[in-house]
Order: C-alpha cells, then structure tokens, then sequence
C-alpha cells in the first residue's frame, strides 16, 4: 500500500451547490485529477475539518454509490480501496449544502489526502477578529445583489473554535427571512443558495446587541 501523505490538497474542481448534482462541473474527462486507489477524503468548513458530513462515491455512469460514508471527527472518511475508473464524489450536509467533485482512479495516481470544502471564511478574516454584527437574536434576510429575496437559502452556523462545530442548520422562507435561537457567544454562519456564491459572516449574540442581518449573495462563477 501506498504511503499516504500528511498534506492536505484542496481539490480545484470542487464546486458548490445545493442540489445532489453539480450543472457547472464541466470538467473534460482528460484533464480529471488523477488519484491511486488508496483514497483518503477530507471535508471542510470555514477551512477546518468538519464532522458528520455524509460522503457518497458514484461510479462515472453509477446511479447506485458504490461507498457512503460519514466523516469523523477529524473531517476524515476513507473508502475500500477503489477499482480503475472515474468517480463522482458528493460531500452533503443536512442533504443540502453539497460539494461535488469528479477524479479519476488510476494504478499509480496521487495518494495524497483529498479535500473538499464547503465553504471557506472570506480572506484576512479569522473567528478571532473582532466582529461587525452584534445581535440579540439570530435572524435576518438573504437577498441577491438587487435586494430580492432568495427563498430557501440555506444557513449553516458554526463555534468556528477551536474547530469548526456546526450548532445550527436551518432553511430561509419564501421571503428569505431566518430567525432562530442561539444562545450568548461568537459565531461563524454560512450562506448557500443555488447559483450564487456562499457568504460567511462573523456574528455574535449578546443581550446588548440589536437589529437583524440583511445578507446580500454574489451571483456564483463557474
């Protein structure tokens, strides 16, 4: 058996969306990214590895997986050893917020960890910096970059220390509008919505705090 290293790579095909199929994963077959049999999958959120996220690999042409898997406590879940072929791979958490990737299983491809994220805390930021939004009560409205709504956007909220540790998941309205209950402290919550890129906001609930968040989403790349 191949020796598997300690380096985490963070896989470039990896693209989000909210469904359990992926429309803006165009990769050719010839450019997949080449891995051995020995394969090792990481799952992260905000950059930390995340736990309880349910893994699921499709053969090219499968529609039964071949391997589920839920990830442990080091966002970690290894499959039997896979044979020669290409593979679709889902990373779902609460059967929304997935990640997708495609590779292709070769004899002597690369043996290296491979890690998918689900989101990522935006550049310069970190839980330890101070944050914008202090709040009496976690609620407030998903919009696009026009003010409308987006319904059914999905929220996630994290500890974000010292490791990721997700205490919320919950679905906005038709009128993209959230509210639930959190108790006192810091917070890390994430924003998805189908064809838009995900939003990460620092927060914290205090009985100082006051107002609502308005969470304005891009329109998502490809």
């Amino acid at each position: 058996m191949e020796r598997v290293k300690t380096v985490f790579i963070i896989a470039c095909y990896a693209v989000l969306s909210i469904v359990a199929h992926s429309e803006c994963v165009t990769v050719e077959d010839a450019r997949l990214p080449e891995h051995s049999p020995y394969l090792v999958i990481v799952v992260e959120l905000g950059g930390k590895p995340l736990h309880g996220v349910k893994v699921d690999l499709y053969e090219k042409a499968g529609k039964e997986a071949v391997f589920s898997g839920v990830t442990d406590e080091h966002g970690m879940v290894t499959p039997p050893n896979l044979d020669i072929g290409d593979y679709n791979i889902f990373a779902a958490l609460n059967q929304a917020v997935v990640s997708s990737l495609q590779l292709r299983i070769v004899r002597s491809g690369s043996a290296v960890p491979l890690s998918i994220s689900l989101g990522s805390v935006p550049a310069g930021a970190s839980e330890n910096d101070p944050v914008r939004d202090h709040l009496q009560e976690f609620r407030g409205t998903v919009l696009d970059p026009a003010g409308a709504a987006i319904p059914a956007a999905i929220v996630v909220v994290s500890r974000g220390s010292p490791d990721i540790s997700v205490v919320l998941r919950t679905t906005a309205d038709s009128d993209g509008h959230f509210s639930e209950k959190l108790s006192d402290g810091s917070y890390i919550a994430f924003f998805f919505a189908n064809g838009f890129d995900t939003a990460t906001l620092p927060f914290e609930i205090n009985a100082k705090g006051s107002g609502q968040l308005h969470v304005n989403l891009r329109i998502g790349k490809c």
